[in-house]
């Protein structure tokens, strides 16, 4: 007997889709603006800043585009919908960031050895407002951070440029106070190190979601475990644990029951209560089966309902 039920959680998707769009337009100006003065300023800790938050903007573009594109409702061509587009664009937005720190690197190095004059005050001062809109896309993109991969994705885009932008405005201020025009491009490649850090966790979890890899957190063994301590449960089999959107939680599993039972709802209610809220599990699927007293085999399929 094969059973199947669907916990929803419902989310501000208006709110959120609101929250992306307002986030493109500020980190869209902070990236203009730090371009252009980057390369006024000439100042290569800028200008990789500038780069990082042009990741930004094509992150929280292609957020608030998989946002949209992945509310659109299932079909009988796509039953699950169109989730997995907030995956995509994570995994887009990884790669994006590891092409962009490839060229801050090398950039970086030839710096090393051509360091070039830089303004410092203009630098610092177009360095401080891209900090302060960073803070603002922050604060507005905070409340929606957990809704799935793909916002978190441009959540911590924004955070780590607001980081990187702090690194700037001090690598400057040793170079006004110390002369060391070297210092730039090393914090230009230690933001691109970080950055390649969080491009990478990010395209390594955007493909453990498309490869039907479980939740990096969930804890297969012990829910099963957990369910084998029910009364009556002889063991569980077939189980299989993924996610669509990097948000939501799937379960399907086989239960071998010792006895026949008169009321198999009862046990399923049983173990949709401990999966949702111990485990947080959203959409279940579970298929009853019977242990056969005589052999000892199961494949005896309960037809109570």
């Amino acid at each position: 007997m094969g059973e199947s039920k669907h916990n929803h959680h419902h989310h501000s998707h208006l709110d959120s889709r609101k929250a992306l769009f307002f986030s493109l337009i500020f980190t869209s100006f902070i990236f203009l603006l730090e371009l252009v003065g980057g390369y006024v300023a000439k100042s290569l800790s800028l200008l990789s800043d500038a780069w990082h938050v042009a990741s930004d903007a094509l992150a929280i573009g292609l957020s608030w585009f998989a946002k949209v594109q992945g509310e659109r409702s299932a079909d009988l061509k796509r039953t699950f919908g169109y989730k997995r587009f907030e995956v995509l664009s994570g995994l887009v937005n990884g790669v994006t960031l590891i092409v962009v720190v490839v060229f801050i690197v090398f950039e970086g190095f030839d710096r090393f050895f051509n360091p070039k004059d830089i303004k410092i005050f203009s630098a610092i001062s177009i360095s401080v407002i891209g900090l302060l809109a960073n803070i603002i896309v922050a604060f507005i993109l905070n409340p929606h951070k957990d809704d799935s991969i793909n916002t978190r994705s441009a959540f911590l885009h924004v955070i780590a440029d607001a980081l990187s932008s702090v690194g700037v405005i001090i690598g400057l201020l040793i170079i006004y106070i110390t002369g060391l025009r070297w210092v730039d491009p090393l914090i230009a490649i230690l933001i691109s190190l970080y950055l390649f850090y969080s491009a990478f966790k990010l395209v390594k979890e955007s493909i453990h979601i498309f490869f039907e890899g479980a939740p990096l957190e969930f804890d297969i063994l012990n829910m099963i475990d957990e369910i084998k301590k029910i009364e009556n449960v002889k063991d569980v089999h077939d189980v299989h644990v993924w996610s669509v959107s990097g948000k939501d939680i799937y379960v399907s599993m086989h239960i071998v029951v010792e006895e026949p039972l008169k009321r198999t709802r009862d046990l399923l209610n049983i173990v949709e209560e401990l999966l949702e809220q111990n485990f947080g599990v959203d959409h279940i699927n579970i298929q009853i089966e019977e242990e056969c007293s005589k052999t000892n085999i199961t494949g005896c399929f309960s037809t109570v309902k």
